[in-house]
């Protein structure tokens, strides 16, 4: 099989092409290099020497051979050409803007086989040129006994040279230059450098690399704290803080955002590299000092090496990201080493993924409703409504198991948007059996929540469903409503405008304090359920628990329990003059036809036996 070299800044117009070129999947297969440097590394690898198809999209405009353009630029592009010039068996095909016969015929001079402006460029056309020049590519080779190889200057600089050299042939920057201690390469040049140091570990064998992929936790913070360019410029001071913790031969990368690329050269033992990142958390100890802003900083780090002699740079850099990205659930700053078992959980992952979007598509969730008891008369006035996916292929899935997936892939959003309608038809009907002053509680997402058209789609969902805005009361967790003050107080006004109320859910785990509580237009907080748990034992929580509740009062808020499982706490919540208690000695969460008959029963009970007869 022909290995094809697209040469394209653009990942888009590599998928285009890659996407054109699939009637030839079995003759042909696709490489995406996004820049020259990446291609120019491509052509003078070992092994390089097999025949190829390379498709250059240059970007810049070379306007014929590159007349225009940096020192450097126009030196990779000198080198691409001569690299095709050298060697029969390399076909270069270019993807030229303009449609000019003087340009395409300077062109073809430099060295071009083919040249196809986007005017004219179709998906026949594109076949029909890609498999003539394989034909000859492999007519090429298979009259030359040996293969052509590369010339030997290029070999002697990718298998002898110093990585410092190395680079300088790539970066067109001189050997000797400072670039190794006082700036960062970026995830193009990191990927490179760690595709030659893999090449040269093959070669010999005794050498050892590791991958450190370091990601900065809860920099969104910061970033809102710094501003933007203030921000990246805090990233590059906090990798020169932490550059002299790498004791080792090393190369160290800005990877884009918050993350930032170790590459160790050698000693990639584990003892050193313990060692390494335990230095690296112990810069990070005493906080960081940035513009006049003292930055309590922790991070979360990911390692991987080499697993086998075909593991790619692309492939190492990601198994560092996905052990990084477990270690970020971990608290503090946090180290895992990449696992196989990993790759498989994200596979598992994607594989979720799948099902739950094919889920979200035929209405194969479900919402569950758990009602929440008013104390001081033992009646049911609300409920909150819960997500269920009963899953063909699972069973019966609770939001833990599908939520955290359904956030980070962004498909929160529109299954937060189908609870809400399913809501309101179910409001709809419970109105006509006789309930319409119910208020249902529904869960909103951190990602929701910062939609820009919340309240646009909220406001048509309910209004086409008819049903009274102040039937709903949306629950948002400390860490959505606390991120980001400011648009949190104004997203929540422009919501409360339509007449909807809001509830601080989970109070009590996070960092919003009782002054925050005044200025959020919010009307209720839940107690979290790991206050609850012992108020009838430890009277230090009791303390607690009724001081939280004496101050809600205070700010005029209603009060619910969550979690409430025996008759003790049930007791002492309205004892205390607690608002509301929601658990499972009231009722666990139930399908809607289970809470119609529940809601029934509840009209027709007295208070005390909704209050104290139930799992007594």
């Amino acid at each position: 099989m022909l290995t094809a070299f697209v040469c394209t800044e653009a990942h888009k117009e590599f998928l285009k092409l890659r996407h054109h070129s699939k009637p030839l999947a079995e003759m042909l297969q696709m490489t995406w290099c996004p820049k020259e440097p990446s291609l120019l590394q491509k052509l003078s690898a070992p092994r390089s020497n097999q025949p190829c198809i390379i498709i250059w999209d240059p970007s810049p405009q070379i306007n014929a051979v590159a007349l225009h353009g940096t020192a450097e630029t126009l030196d990779q592009r000198s080198r691409i050409f001569e690299a095709v010039r050298d060697d029969p068996s390399r076909l270069l095909l270019i993807l030229n803007d303009q449609s000019d016969r003087e340009i395409t015929e300077k062109f073809i001079a430099a060295g071009a086989d083919e040249v196809m402006s986007r005017s004219e460029f179709s998906p026949a056309l594109f076949q029909r040129l890609l498999q003539g020049m394989a034909r000859r590519a492999t007519s090429v080779a298979s009259r030359s006994q040996p293969l052509v190889t590369p010339k030997p200057a290029q070999t002697a600089v990718f298998q002898q040279a110093s990585h410092s050299e190395v680079m300088s042939k790539i970066e067109g920057a001189p050997a000797d230059a400072a670039s190794e201690t006082d700036s960062f390469l970026n995830y193009d040049q990191f990927q490179m450098r760690v595709d030659l140091v893999l090449q040269q570990e093959n070669d010999s064998p005794d050498n050892s690399c590791c991958v450190l992929y370091l990601n900065i936790n809860n920099f969104r913070r910061i970033s809102q704290l710094l501003g933007k360019p203030q921000a990246r410029a805090f990233v590059r001071s906090l990798a020169e803080d932490i550059r002299p913790a790498v004791t080792v031969s090393h190369v160290m990368a800005l990877l884009g955002g918050d993350e930032i690329g170790i590459l160790l050269c050698a000693n990639g033992d584990d003892a050193t590299l313990s060692e390494i990142v335990q230095q690296i958390f112990h810069t990070l100890e005493p906080g960081v000092d940035f513009r006049e802003q003292h930055l309590n900083v922790s991070l979360a780090v990911g390692s991987a090496v080499p697993t086998g002699a075909d593991i790619g740079a692309e492939e190492l850099i990601g198994n560092a990201s996905i052990a990084m990205t477990r270690a970020k659930a971990m608290p503090g700053n946090s180290w895992l080493r990449y696992s196989r078992d990993f790759k498989e959980a994200v596979r598992q992952q994607i594989s979720l993924e799948a099902e739950f979007r094919s889920a979200l598509r035929t209405d194969e969730l479900e919402v569950y409703y758990q009602p929440k008891l008013e104390l001081a008369t033992g009646r049911v006035r609300s409920v909150e409504a819960l997500v269920r996916w009963p899953s063909p292929k699972r069973g019966m899935l609770l939001p833990n198991d599908f939520i955290p997936m359904a956030e980070s892939s962004g498909m929160i959003v529109p299954m937060g948007y189908w609870v809400i309608e399913q809501v309101c038809k179910d409001l709809a009907i419970l109105k006509r059996m006789g309930h319409g002053n119910l208020t249902c509680a529904v869960n909103l997402s951190f990602r929701q929540f910062h939609d820009r058209k919340l309240a646009e789609t909220v406001f048509r969902i309910i209004y086409n469903a008819d049903i009274a805005t102040d039937n709903f009361e949306f629950e948002l967790t400390e860490t959505a409503m606390m991120l980001d003050t400011e648009f949190t107080i104004r997203s929540l006004i422009e919501l409360r405008k339509l007449g909807l109320r809001f509830a601080l859910d989970d109070f009590g785990t996070g960092y919003a304090s009782f002054n925050n509580l005044r200025r959020l237009p919010i009307s209720t907080v839940k107690i979290d359920q790991s206050f609850i748990r012992s108020v009838s034992e430890v009277a230090e929580d009791a303390t607690l628990v009724e001081g939280m509740i004496n101050l809600s009062h205070g700010l005029g808020l209603n009060v619910v329990a969550e979690g409430v499982e025996t008759r003790s706490q049930l007791e002492f919540l309205h004892r205390i003059g607690c608002d509301e208690a929601q658990g499972f000695i009231i009722a666990p969460a139930l399908p809607f036809e289970a809470l119609c008959s529940f809601l029934d029963a509840a009209a027709s009970a007295s208070s005390d036996a909704l209050v104290f007869g139930r799992r007594g």
